[in-house]
């Protein structure tokens, strides 16, 4: 917009998904439903191949976040007198976090899958922190790696008092055996290793 914000405003600058962008004024008490219906009812000329049937289904995304009709610019403590970005898109419904297919594989692939649509100031680090933070997700996931704590081996004083043996395969079939036995002896660290089915 070439002129200031005013200092009780907050000055948006929505993105379509098509790239076209344009600056909206908004007070702090404005939710996303009242954003969305005013830009419907001041939709920009340079938007008219974009245009939608309604303004229910347009929806607001701000950091990677689909944001509800009730989630006023206050409530995302959003700065005054300052442009924020948000992405504008027509969705008839929001997705479901909980549904399997929506949770995030990852921070990688989630930036990956946000690249190739957005782009915003700090993307990247909003997004894992958003990752981090989604509750759903943090519920659901899976350790790779589980670490044990280290036990203490009590000493041995004598051949043979304490063996480690250990199964170890598949390999490549050999002699028509695919695993190894393994044995080790604590106190003289003699090891020996026996071919089996």
């Amino acid at each position: 917009m070439g002129t200031r914000t005013p200092s009780d405003k907050i000055n948006l600058r929505l993105i379509l998904v098509s790239g076209k962008t344009k600056e909206f004024l908004f007070s702090p008490s404005d939710s996303a439903a009242d954003i969305a219906q005013h830009v419907f009812d001041n939709w920009p000329i340079e938007w008219s191949a974009e245009a939608v049937s309604k303004a229910e289904i347009l929806r607001l995304i701000y950091q990677g976040r689909f944001l509800h009709g009730n989630v006023t610019l206050g409530a995302l403590q959003l700065p005054l007198g300052r442009t924020t970005v948000m992405h504008l898109i027509p969705r008839e419904n929001l997705p479901e976090p909980n549904s399997q297919d929506q949770r995030h594989k990852s921070i990688r692939a989630t930036k990956r899958l946000i690249q190739d649509r957005f782009i915003w100031p700090s993307m990247l680090k909003d997004i894992a922190k958003w990752i981090r933070c989604c509750i759903p997700c943090q519920r659901c996931k899976v350790q790779r790696h589980t670490v044990s704590p280290i036990q203490p081996f009590a000493p041995t004083v004598e051949r043979f008092q304490h063996v480690h043996i250990d199964l170890v395969g598949p390999f490549p079939p050999s002699d028509g055996s695919t695993f190894l036995l393994t044995c080790i002896d604590r106190y003289t660290r003699w090891a020996g290793g026996h071919s089996r089915q």
